[in-house]
């Protein structure tokens, strides 16, 4: 299945406007796992737009997790950074 049709069938979303309440629509949970940037803990409240820019929704940190939990839907904190040297690290030593 391409990006374009698991946003499509299994999220219900169209591109530019997923967003982590897309993923109520799962409900056969075929995505896996949600990964969060860790700096995002350092923050008691999370902001999203809901399915289009047109409108904000803010709700504290614990809420966002309750809402995961409610769908079953599991999550990782991960420093996407630190995930981003390593994966470049490689290619500096590489011959050109």
């Amino acid at each position: 299945m391409s990006k374009e049709e698991v946003l499509d069938t299994v999220l219900k979303s169209k591109k530019g406007a997923l967003n982590p309440f897309s993923l109520a629509n799962d409900v056969n949970h075929e995505i896996k796992k949600l990964i969060i940037e860790d700096k995002l803990f350092n923050f008691e409240h999370w902001a999203f737009h809901p399915m289009d820019n047109t409108a904000t929704i803010e709700l504290t940190r614990e809420d966002f997790f309750k809402f995961l939990t409610n769908y079953n839907v599991p999550f990782e904190k991960l420093d996407l950074l630190e995930q981003i040297e390593k994966i470049e690290e490689p290619k500096k030593g590489a011959p050109k």
